[in-house]
């Protein structure tokens, strides 16, 4: 079953909030004015809800539109976030990474290097455990 939701429809509903306008994000995304508007009627006719309310100048969010809008951007940021962690383990990066620091070692270098690896911005969720090792 097709869910009503789709990323386009989506990025369509961010554009118009972050343009100002259906005609600005139809620009910003590189299509006509129509199928913006065919866009957020298909959804909202998907979801039964109205997302925008068109009784003014401008069109403006209903609360379900924000609501959509607020949690869209989360998935949009979680398919992009997905996307970019799929290249990267393509290209061997690990997912996880687990790290035993012997309790002898000195905290400033175990910050040190955390900081280093954290700076490298990579997708990798890092675990560190103390351990002792000799005695």
């Amino acid at each position: 079953m097709a869910l009503p939701i789709t990323l386009d429809a989506l990025r369509v509903l961010d554009a118009i909030a972050r343009r100002g306008s259906f005609a600005a994000a139809a620009e910003s995304l590189h299509r006509v004015p129509s199928a913006v508007s065919y866009t957020v009627h298909k959804l909202e006719e998907d979801l039964a809800v109205a997302i925008f309310d068109r009784t003014g100048h401008r069109a403006t969010l209903t609360a379900s539109g924000k609501y959509l809008l607020e949690q869209g951007r989360y998935l949009l940021e979680a398919a992009e976030t997905l996307a970019q962690t799929t290249r990267e383990v393509a290209q061997g990066w690990e997912t996880r990474l687990r790290v035993a620091v012997d309790t002898l070692l000195p905290v400033e270098a175990t910050y040190a290097a955390i900081r280093a690896f954290n700076a490298l911005s990579v997708p990798v969720e890092l675990q560190i455990m103390e351990e002792v090792f000799a005695g």
